[in-house]
């Protein structure tokens, strides 16, 4: 049964028991269910497709699976992301200021123009990322990821 509750108050946001993770958090968006606080850790959202529009406000995807996932220009802001596994997700646009990313696996996942600002990146695993454009204000990095993150922004190192 896929459930999704408030992780501050506790209580049932939407629950349906014919319908995968993915399937409930799209019939919540479809019909306007206001998803804040949602605890969706390690759900899987790959290949999800939630183009625009979305608004999960202070989310936990803990561990999720967005492998494939299109979250282009979607509101995931303040939400906590540690261990998931981003490989080749696509977050163009997306707002996901003050996030956490610690330990995550962002493998061939596309950022290019998302607001990571005040985001904690620390661990993350950015090989393969692209951070183009984005906005990386004030993140939290590692001495160790800072080549790493140099090749995803598309800087030469020489």
């Amino acid at each position: 049964m896929a459930k999704i509750i408030n992780w501050k108050t506790n209580e049932t946001i939407i629950e349906d028991e014919n319908l995968s993770m993915k399937e409930l958090v799209e019939k919540a968006v479809e019909n306007g269910i206001s998803l804040d606080y949602p605890d969706l850790s390690n759900a899987n959202f790959s290949n999800a497709n939630f183009i625009s529009g979305v608004r999960l406000f202070i989310a936990d995807f803990s561990g999720a699976d967005f492998k494939g996932a299109n979250f282009t220009g979607a509101n995931l802001q303040n939400a906590k992301f540690e261990g998931a596994d981003f490989k080749g997700a696509n977050f163009t646009g997306a707002n996901l200021v003050q996030s956490d990313f610690t330990g995550a696996n962002f493998d061939g996942a596309n950022f290019g123009g998302a607001c990571l600002s005040l985001s904690d990146l620390r661990s993350a695993d950015l090989k393969g990322a692209n951070l183009r454009s984005a906005d990386l204000k004030d993140i939290k990095i590692t001495e160790d990821q800072k080549d790493d993150l140099l090749k995803a922004l598309g800087v030469k190192i020489i």
